[in-house]
Protein backbone atom coordinates (compact mmCIF):
# COMPACT_ATOMS: atom_id res chain seq x y z
CA UNK A 1 0.00 0.00 0.00
CA UNK A 2 2.81 2.40 0.78
CA UNK A 3 3.85 2.16 -2.86
CA UNK A 4 0.42 3.38 -4.04
CA UNK A 5 -0.76 -0.04 -5.24
CA UNK A 6 -3.34 -2.13 -3.41
CA UNK A 7 -2.10 -5.68 -2.69
CA UNK A 8 -5.67 -7.05 -2.87
CA UNK A 9 -7.01 -5.63 -6.13
CA UNK A 10 -3.97 -3.91 -7.71
CA UNK A 11 -5.92 -0.66 -7.65
CA UNK A 12 -3.90 2.54 -7.85
CA UNK A 13 -6.27 4.83 -6.00
CA UNK A 14 -4.62 4.57 -2.57
CA UNK A 15 -4.94 7.29 0.06
CA UNK A 16 -3.01 7.86 3.28
CA UNK A 17 -4.03 9.51 6.56
CA UNK A 18 -1.22 10.16 9.01
CA UNK A 19 -1.73 8.92 12.56
CA UNK A 20 -3.25 11.34 15.02
CA UNK A 21 -3.25 11.30 18.81
CA UNK A 22 -7.05 11.34 19.16
CA UNK A 23 -8.12 8.59 21.55
CA UNK A 24 -10.47 6.92 19.07
CA UNK A 25 -7.59 6.39 16.61
CA UNK A 26 -5.03 5.04 19.08
CA UNK A 27 -4.00 1.38 19.20
CA UNK A 28 -3.28 0.01 22.67
CA UNK A 29 0.15 -1.57 22.77
CA UNK A 30 0.42 -2.47 26.44
CA UNK A 31 -2.75 -3.51 28.26
CA UNK A 32 -2.04 -2.92 31.94
CA UNK A 33 -2.69 -0.04 34.33
CA UNK A 34 -0.11 2.10 32.56
CA UNK A 35 -1.23 1.74 28.99
CA UNK A 36 0.89 2.84 26.07
CA UNK A 37 -0.72 3.66 22.76
CA UNK A 38 0.35 4.49 19.24
CA UNK A 39 -1.20 6.49 16.44
CA UNK A 40 -1.07 4.40 13.25
CA UNK A 41 -0.87 5.73 9.71
CA UNK A 42 -3.78 4.43 7.65
CA UNK A 43 -3.71 3.46 3.96
CA UNK A 44 -7.00 2.89 2.14
CA UNK A 45 -7.71 1.61 -1.36
CA UNK A 46 -10.60 3.63 -2.79
CA UNK A 47 -11.16 0.94 -5.42
CA UNK A 48 -11.94 -2.05 -3.16
CA UNK A 49 -11.97 -0.58 0.37
CA UNK A 50 -8.98 -2.55 1.68
CA UNK A 51 -7.37 -0.81 4.69
CA UNK A 52 -3.90 -1.21 6.23
CA UNK A 53 -2.49 0.30 9.42
CA UNK A 54 1.22 0.99 10.02
CA UNK A 55 2.75 1.93 13.35
CA UNK A 56 5.70 4.30 13.66
CA UNK A 57 8.68 1.97 13.92
CA UNK A 58 11.06 3.60 16.37
CA UNK A 59 8.55 4.39 19.09
CA UNK A 60 6.38 1.30 19.17
CA UNK A 61 7.76 -1.95 17.82
CA UNK A 62 9.87 -2.71 20.90
CA UNK A 63 6.71 -2.50 23.05
CA UNK A 64 4.89 -4.88 20.71
CA UNK A 65 7.77 -7.38 20.87
CA UNK A 66 7.71 -7.27 24.68
CA UNK A 67 3.94 -7.46 25.31
CA UNK A 68 2.18 -9.09 22.35
CA UNK A 69 2.02 -12.76 21.46
CA UNK A 70 4.00 -13.66 18.36
CA UNK A 71 2.18 -15.61 15.65
CA UNK A 72 4.32 -18.55 14.47
CA UNK A 73 4.89 -18.94 10.73
CA UNK A 74 3.34 -22.07 9.26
Amino acid sequence: MKNGICPKCAGREVYCHAGSRFAHEMITLKGDLISQGAAPDKYLCATCGYLEYYLPLADTLHVVREHWERVPAK
